[in-house]
C-alpha cells in the first residue's frame, strides 16, 4: 500500500520531480472507447470504421506544463493500406477536451519495410494545449483516425526538461538517463550505450533558455568516434547554435558571436546519427562555462588553491618537458602544443586567464628556475599588458621573494598594486622565463585579506553557485564586485545592498559605479551600510507606518516628505516628560526623524546625492543607523504598548532595526515614558515659539469641550502647543 501511494504522489506531482530531467511512466493502459481494441501484452491498439476509438495512458496527469510526451509507433503495414489513416493523440485538462494531433503514416521510414515505425515527442503546448491548461492534465489517450489501423505503441512516458546547473568548477552534466531518442536510437539508461540503426538522435530538452555566451566546451565522454556525429544546440526558436561532427571533440568556440544573436537562450542540446548501423557508448555529456561567476567571503581572510573553480577553463600547454608530474596544479594538453609553461595556453585566446582581481596576493612556491607570468584581458583582443619576469621591472615593482626553510622560495605576486596600474588582473598563464628554461613550482595559492565588503565577486558569465549563495545572503549589504569583467545583471536578496562596479554594463539596483548609481532603491528595516557617498539619478526609500500611526525612519539623501504623510524633528524633551517636536516638509540626508500617518509611503529624489553610512546619526535627541545600532547605555525607544504609542524607557543593551531611531538616556529625565503622538488629543509638547492663548479644549476621550471640567482636560493652545490639565 505504501509503495502505491509513493507511486501516485510521483505521478500526481510530476511537475515537480527530480533536479534532473525526469522520465515517469504510465501506470497501464485501459478504459478502451468505441470500436477501439488494446492488446495489452503486444502494446497494439487497432480500430475501424469510425472515430469513436480511444485507449487511454493511465497514470499520467497532474500540473503537465513543462511536461512533454515521447513513445514510439510502429505500423503494421499487412493492413490495407487504402484504409489506413494514422492516429491521433487527445488531451483532456479541467475535464473538458482540448485538442487532438494527428499522426499519418510515417512516410520518412515506410521504406524500411512492412513495419513502418518512429519514436515521438510532443509538449503539451505542441499538442495543442493551454500553458493554464496544462496545469491541470487529467486524461491523455491515443485513438484512430477513420479507417482502419492498427499501431504498436511503446516506451511511452512524460519527460520533465532538464535544468542545466552549473556547478563550483563551471561545470554541467547531462547523464543517459535524461537522454530523448528520436528514429533509429536507442539507448540503455543503466549502460549509456547508444544503438544506432539509421537516422536519428539522442536528444535532451532544457526547463528554460540558458546563456551559453560563455560556454566554450562539451565533451561526451565515453563516446567512440565508429559512428558519424553531428552535434548541435539550439534555440527557444528551434534553429541551430552550431553544428560539431563528433562529440568525442571537446568544442573550444562558437564562431561570430555577432551572427548568433540567441545564444543566450540555448534550450537543449542532441547529437545526430546521419544513417549509420552500430553501437556507441556515452557515459555523460559534459557542458564547461569558460566565463564563470564566482564570489569569496570579503569578511575574513581566503586562501584559495590555484586549482580551484577560477582556474577550470584553463587548458595547459604540455610542459613536460622542463615540469614533473608531482606539481599539482599541472594539467597537460593532450595534443601536446607546447612546451615551458607551467599553466595556461602559450597563445593568448579569447577568455583564456584566471580573473585574479579581487585577491591580494598571488603566492607561488618554486623549488627551482624563475616563472614568468603574462597577463591579459579580453576586451582588448586578449592583448598581454602585464609581464613578469626578470627581463622588465614589473618584477621590482610587483614582487617579492622570500627563502622558505626547505630552500624553496615565494614568489608573492602584490595583485592590488597590479590593478591599481592595469585596473584588472587576469593571469593568462605562468611560464618558464624562456625557452630551455625550467620551472618547478609546488604550490600556488592566492590570499585576500578581509575588508568592508561581505562578499566579493569575481568573473562574467554563468552563474556558480559560490555566486548564486552569496547573492541570496539577505544578511549581507556590501559587494565587490569591481572584479566583475563584462556585462550582467546583479540582483541581491537584501535589497538595500550595495553593489560597486567599476564598468557600466554591470547593472542591477543599487549598483554603483565610478561613484554614480542609475537606479538606487531602499525599504525601511534592512540592512544598509554603504560607507561612502554617491550621486544618483534616481533615488527612492519606502517606509511602511502601521496602524498605530507613528514610526522613525532616516533617508540617506535629501528628499520631500510623502503626501499623506508628516514627519517631524524631535528636538527637545519638555519638563512634563512630553516631546517638543517641529514639522519638516523635506528631510535632510542622514537625520532621523518622528513620522505620522498610516501606509506605505515612498520618499523620492532626481539627481541625488547618497550621503555615506557613518554609523550613528543623530538629529536632536533622536539617534539612529542605516544598518541598525547595538544600544549599550538604555534609552527610550518608540513602542505601541497597552498605554498607547510613546517612546519606552529601556535599561542596558537593546538592538535597533536598521532605519529606527531612539532616544539616548543621556540628558532624559528619567521618566519612565516620554508620550509620544501628534494631534489635538494628544500630550505632545510643540515648540512655544510665541505667546498663546487658549483655542480648544478636549476631555480625555477626543471630546470638545465648552470649558473646564473636572479630571482631565487637554488644551491645544493657539501656537499649537498641547498641554495636559487636571481639574480636581
Amino acid at each position: 500500500m505504501q509503495m502505491k501511494k509513493l507511486l501516485l504522489s510521483l505521478l500526481l506531482l510530476v511537475g515537480a520531480v527530480s533536479v534532473h530531467a525526469k522520465k515517469v511512466y504510465p501506470t497501464g493502459f485501459g478504459n478502451v472507447a468505441g470500436n477501439a481494441q488494446w492488446d495489452t501484452e503486444a502494446s497494439v491498439l487497432s480500430w475501424f470504421g469510425s472515430w469513436s476509438n480511444s485507449v487511454d495512458i493511465q497514470g499520467l496527469s497532474g500540473d503537465l506544463s513543462q511536461c512533454s510526451l515521447n513513445f514510439t509507433a510502429e505500423f503494421d503495414n499487412d493492413w490495407d493500406t487504402s484504409l489506413k489513416q494514422g492516429y491521433r493523440i487527445l488531451v483532456y485538462a479541467n475535464g473538458d477536451y482540448q485538442n487532438a494531433v494527428a499522426i499519418k503514416a510515417i512516410e520518412e521510414n515506410a521504406e524500411k519495410g512492412a513495419n513502418a515505425f518512429g519514436t515521438f515527442s510532443f509538449t503539451m503546448q505542441e499538442l495543442g494545449v493551454k500553458a493554464n491548461d496544462a496545469k491541470n492534465i487529467c486524461r491523455i489517450c491515443f485513438a484512430g483516425l477513420n479507417g482502419q489501423g492498427k499501431v504498436k505503441i511503446t516506451n511511452v512516458f512524460l519527460y520533465k526538461p532538464l535544468p542545466l546547473e552549473f556547478n563550483d568548477e563551471g561545470k554541467a552534466y547531462i547523464y543517459p538517463e535524461e537522454f530523448l531518442t528520436t528514429g533509429d536510437v536507442t539507448v540503455n539508461e543503466e549502460t549509456g550505450v547508444v544503438t544506432v540503426n539509421g537516422k536519428g538522435s539522442i536528444k535532451v530538452n532544457f526547463a528554460k533558455p540558458v546563456d551559453f555566451t560563455y560556454v566554450t566546451q562539451y565533451v561526451a565522454e565515453g563516446a567512440s568516434r565508429n559512428l558519424g556525429e553531428t552535434c548541435q544546440f539550439y534555440y527557444s526558436d528551434n534553429t541551430v547554435v552550431n553544428t560539431w561532427y563528433n562529440s568525442a571533440y571537446k568544442i573550444t568556440n562558437w564562431g561570430d558571436y555577432s551572427t548568433k544573436p540567441l545564444i543566450n537562450e540555448v534550450i537543449g542540446f542532441q547529437i545526430f546519427y546521419p544513417g549509420d548501423t552500430g553501437t556507441v557508448t556515452i557515459n555523460k555529456v559534459t557542458i564547461i562555462a569558460s566565463g564563470t561567476i564566482s564570489a569569496i567571503s570579503g569578511k575574513e581572510d581566503v586562501v584559495t588553491d590555484l586549482t580551484d573553480d577560477l582556474f577550470h577553463h584553463w587548458t595547459a600547454g604540455d610542459a613536460s618537458a622542463t615540469q614533473t608530474n608531482s606539481q599539482p596544479f599541472i594539467n597537460h594538453d593532450p595534443w601536446g602544443t607546447s612546451t615551458g609553461c607551467a599553466y595556461g595556453n602559450t597563445n593568448v585566446g579569447y577568455l583564456d586567464f584566471a580573473n585574479l582581481s579581487m585577491y591580494d596576493q598571488l603566492v607561488l612556491t618554486v623549488a627551482s628556475g624563475e616563472p614568468r607570468l603574462l597577463f591579459n584581458r579580453t576586451e582588448d583582443n586578449g592583448t598581454v599588458y602585464g609581464e613578469i619576469t626578470s627581463g622588465n621591472n614589473n618584477k621590482a615593482k610587483y614582487v617579492t621573494e622570500t627563502t622558505n626553510e626547505d630552500n624553496t622560495t615565494n614568489y608573492v605576486v602584490d595583485l592590488t598594486s597590479l590593478v591599481a596600474d592595469l585596473g584588472f588582473a587576469h593571469l593568462h598563464s605562468i611560464k618558464s622565463v624562456g625557452w630551455g628554461t625550467s620551472v618547478t613550482i609546488t604550490e600556488a595559492k592566492l590570499i585576500k585579506k578581509s575588508g568592508e565588503f561581505d562578499y566579493i565577486l569575481n568573473g562574467v558569465g554563468v552563474f556558480l553557485p559560490s555566486a548564486t549563495a552569496a547573492l541570496a545572503d539577505e544578511y549581507a549589504s556590501l559587494y565587490d564586485a569591481t572584479a566583475v569583467t563584462g556585462a550582467v545583471k546583479l540582483v541581491a536578496a537584501n535589497p538595500n545592498a550595495v553593489i560597486i562596479a567599476n564598468r557600466a554594463d554591470v547593472t542591477g539596483t543599487n549598483v554603483v559605479v565610478d561613484g554614480t548609481c542609475a537606479d538606487f532603491a531602499i525599504v525601511d528595516n534592512k540592512p544598509y551600510k554603504y560607507n561612502g557617498a554617491f550621486s544618483a539619478a534616481s533615488a527612492k526609500q519606502t517606509v511602511t507606518v502601521s496602524a498605530a500611526g507613528f514610526s522613525t525612519t532616516v533617508v540617506p539623501f535629501n528628499a520631500a516628505v510623502p503626501e499623506g504623510l508628516k514627519a517631524y524633528n524631535v528636538e527637545a524633551i519638555n519638563a512634563d516628560n512630553t516631546i517638543a517636536v517641529e514639522e519638516v516638509t523635506s528631510v535632510e540626508a542622514g537625520k532621523p526623524v518622528l513620522l505620522e500617518g498610516e501606509g506605505t509611503f515612498t520618499f523620492e529624489a532626481s539627481g541625488a546625492s547618497v550621503a555615506a553610512s557613518a554609523g550613528a546619526l543623530s538629529n536632536g535627541i533622536l539617534t539612529a543607523s542605516y544598518a541598525g545600532l547595538d544600544v549599550t547605555g538604555g534609552g527610550y525607544v518608540l513602542q505601541n504598548q497597552e498605554e498607547g504609542v510613546a517612546f519606552y524607557k529601556f535599561e542596558g543593551a537593546r538592538s535597533m532595526k536598521p532605519f529606527r531611531a531612539y532616544i539616548p538616556a543621556t540628558g532624559a529625565s528619567g521618566a519612565k515614558t516620554l508620550n509620544i503622538g501628534i494631534g489635538e488629543s494628544t500630550g505632545i509638547m510643540a515648540l512655544n515659539h510665541a505667546d498663546a492663548t487658549t483655542a480648544v479644549r478636549y476631555n480625555a476621550a477626543g471630546q470638545k469641550l465648552n470649558g473646564m471640567q473636572k479630571g482631565l482636560n487637554i488644551v491645544k493652545m493657539s501656537n499649537g502647543e498641547v498641554k495636559k490639565v487636571f481639574v480636581k
